[in-house]
């Protein structure tokens, strides 16, 4: 086994922990009971409006209150989409690593389908999981949330690879010339 090869093997295990360890997260959120998840959101959200909105501290416990669960909604599906998005792309780049060890030539779909499978089996199975925790549900718009969240995530990441190899075959017929 040449050093080149050795470096890909261990680059297709981190990533493929890393996805393991992101799954791993996103699991033990949806574990949490429906106060402690809307708490936790609602200490995120008091501490971006601290940030960018001036008179927030200046605003009574009911006003603070009402407007930290008027932003609840938005703020957990923007998590679910952002969430998946990792997802997305640590799963794409996770099986380019894989296929790429074993000299797959026709990958590209293969990698695009398999990511997008990950996404989706995933998002599903964590929807179920949600339905068994008190207070939490399973719900076909969070699927749909967070399926859209890892086709952003794989489509980035495979023009992130368009571009690459476009500069990098520029660079190459440059060197040539």
């Amino acid at each position: 086994m040449n050093n080149q090869t050795a470096k890909r093997k261990i680059c297709a295990v981190i990533l493929w922990i890393m996805l393991l360890f992101w799954m791993a997260f996103i699991f033990s959120m949806s574990s949490q009971e429906a106060s402690e998840s809307s708490k936790s959101s609602g200490e995120v959200i008091e501490t971006i409006l601290k940030i960018v909105k001036p008179d927030y501290e200046s605003l009574t416990a009911t006003e603070k209150y009402e407007l930290i669960d008027s932003l609840q909604f938005i703020v957990r599906k923007i998590a679910h989409f952002t969430g998946y998005t990792i997802i997305g792309i640590l799963s794409y780049w996770a099986l380019f690593s894989t296929f790429s060890l074993k000299g797959d030539n026709n990958r590209t779909y293969k990698i695009i389908i398999f990511a997008l499978l990950i996404g989706l089996l995933y998002s599903v199975s964590d929807e179920i999981h949600q339905f068994f925790v008190p207070g939490r549900s399973c719900e076909l718009r969070d699927v749909i949330i967070d399926f859209s969240g890892v086709t952003l995530g794989v489509g980035l990441s495979f023009a992130v690879l368009v571009i690459v190899r476009k500069i990098r075959s520029k660079n190459e017929k440059a060197h040539i010339l």
